[in-house]
């Protein structure tokens, strides 16, 4: 464990693994590459009860307001939803910004490299390679080349990309979907490249759960992981202050885009689709550790 984490942050993984199963964790590690641009994978099946898979939340076209990006499944075709940081129009009005992206499992979209824009990060899923898309503030593709930041990441399930340990760079948080079904932090360094920080666990026992998103619900300083009991329904937070909190009931048959300040008030929302209208949802959120009275934001149907 790096000893720049902040308290709250280490002890996060003991009060996950409390609330969670407990079991032994299996290894795994960010591996060096070079860049080069990944093969073509095998298409997946579509997301259930939308065309849209979701890539993530961030500003891409550095206008200052959170956009949305997500891969439409028949075509492979990536899309941009510019945000107006109050609501946007349905999911016919993507920009292509990308081609040939199915074969691809999004980890989330942010400044990875600490250049000023985000990128999306994903993984190809024939290769388990995980690369850097880096973007340029524009409503276009990139021109840029991608970057090979790990390997080895098939056998994961990304929760997403947001600082979690209170450095102001972004990391990304995963699930090893065997074994002990740990949760692992891997922190970033501000570059185009693998990071040589050493993971954290973050807890064990994630199986019958869904990964929501990573993000600051609580305003604590740093991204905490956010995830639904798949058999309760219920949503849960921990910050690693006192135990996880119940943000949230009844969440079954949604889809989760990623969580991200999408009305521009200074605190994560969370952003997720109702499976059977194919609606897309902002639910703000408040800055603090507990569910938010905000009424939610409709952002059209057909995602």
């Amino acid at each position: 464990m790096s000893a720049d984490l902040p308290p709250a942050v280490k002890a996060r993984g003991r009060a996950f693994s409390l609330w969670f199963r407990r079991g032994a964790a299996v290894a795994a590690a960010l591996a060096v590459g070079t860049a080069a641009l990944p093969a073509e994978a095998a298409v997946p099946a579509a997301a259930p009860g939308g065309a849209l898979t979701f890539a993530g939340a961030a500003d891409w076209d550095g206008d200052g307001r959170t956009d949305l990006i997500a891969r439409r499944d028949a075509t492979g075709d990536l899309l941009l939803f510019p945000g107006d940081g109050k609501s946007t129009p349905g999911a016919a009005s993507g920009t292509v910004i990308g081609t040939g992206w199915n074969g691809y499992t999004f980890a989330g979209v942010a400044d990875w490299a600490a250049a000023g824009h985000p990128g999306i990060i994903a993984r190809n899923d024939g290769t388990g390679d995980l690369w850097l898309y880096p973007g340029e503030g524009t409503r276009a593709p990139s021109s840029l080349p991608p970057v090979l930041i790990g390997s080895g990441w098939n056998g994961y399930t990304f929760a997403g990309v947001a600082d979690g340990t209170g450095d102001r760079l972004p990391d990304i948080t995963a699930r090893e979907d065997s074994g002990a079904r740990t949760l692992w932090l891997y922190p970033g360094e501000g570059k185009p490249a693998p990071s040589s920080k050493p993971r954290l666990s973050l807890g064990t026992g994630y199986g019958d759960t869904t990964l929501a998103g990573v993000a600051d619900w609580g305003r604590f300083g740093h991204a905490s992981p956010i995830v639904r009991d798949d058999l309760s329904g219920d949503l849960r937070y921990d910050p690693g202050r006192g135990g996880p909190s119940v943000i949230g009931t009844g969440w079954g048959g949604y889809t989760f885009a990623d969580t991200a300040d999408w009305d521009g008030d200074g605190n994560a929302d969370l952003i997720a689709r109702a499976d059977d209208t194919t609606e897309l949802w902002v639910y703000p959120g408040e800055g603090k550790p507990a569910p938010s009275t905000k009424p939610r934001i409709s952002l059209g149907t057909g995602w």
